[in-house]
């Protein structure tokens, strides 16, 4: 419990007194930090959108977290754990697709570029942000998204490269 109360920025109180027993007083902090409000109030900021995105990531935990920032901006998210299950999602979306978000490092020895070129082949006005948890030179070019990232940077460059539409 001592572990869990530090994590979380609190105290603990012991009093004890013979006959009466021991009390813990457990004091945690009411509000957030500073960062994480001032993080809040930036993502609350954004309008979002209601466009459809092809969001492709292998890793289930951080799809998870990217698909409800977006969804709880208005866009419409469809998830993928690499490339086969992206193409099957593309040809079931039949043309509904308007930004493919894909990892860079993808399972399967597929690569989100490869992908990428692909899908803006079948569709040239497909917009596309690279994601990788390498450096931005990785990208060539291409609209980059640096993991991790906070919830407020991916929502301004997914509004942004859709506006550039």
């Amino acid at each position: 419990m001592f572990g869990i109360v530090k994590q979380h920025r609190g105290a603990i109180a012991v009093t004890s007194a013979v006959g009466r027993g021991t009390t813990f007083d457990v004091f945690l902090p009411a509000a957030p930090t500073p960062a994480v409000t001032a993080e809040r109030e930036l993502v609350a900021r954004f309008t979002g959108g209601n466009e459809t995105i092809l969001l492709v990531e292998d890793d289930p935990m951080l799809r998870r977290a990217i698909d409800r920032v977006l969804e709880r901006h208005g866009y419409r998210v469809i998830g993928a754990d690499g490339a086969a299950s992206a193409r099957e999602a593309w040809s079931r979306a039949a043309g509904r697709i308007d930004l493919l978000l894909t990892d860079l490092v993808l399972s399967e020895g597929a690569n989100g570029r490869a992908l990428a070129a692909e899908l803006q082949s079948r569709s040239p006005d497909l917009e596309v942000i690279l994601m990788s948890g390498y450096g931005a030179e990785v990208a060539d070019g291409a609209q980059f998204l640096a993991k991790p990232c906070s919830p407020a940077v991916l929502l301004e460059r997914v509004r942004r490269c859709l506006d550039q539409r």
